[in-house]
């Protein structure tokens, strides 16, 4: 134990503060790289694009809605999402987004 304490003392304050401020922009790297940006387009059988769906994503309230020729961009933060898809008249869908 007195060795453990002798060897602290030993390292500089601007080490031991480079150490603790590498370690905390590594880990906020991470979080920040783990986010991905999904885009699509929603379409009617016709290939036209249809407006004001709503696409959540399951188990959140992040969502958001497409634009007037159907185009969305979303934001997930895990590996594995599943997007819902919800429109008056249509039936709602869920699609597994890797």
């Amino acid at each position: 134990m007195k060795q453990k304490i002798t060897l602290f003392k030993k390292m500089s304050v601007r080490y031991f503060t480079a150490v603790i401020l590498l370690t905390g922009l590594l880990s906020s790297y991470k979080a920040i790289a783990q986010d991905r940006i999904i885009k699509g387009k929603v379409t009617d059988t016709d290939g036209s694009g249809i407006p004001g769906v709503n696409i959540l994503l399951k188990g959140t309230s992040t969502g958001t809605n497409s634009d007037a020729e159907g185009n969305y961009t979303i934001t997930v933060s895990s590996q594995q999402a599943i997007l819902v898809f919800s429109f008056v008249g249509y039936t709602t869908q869920e699609i597994l987004v890797f």
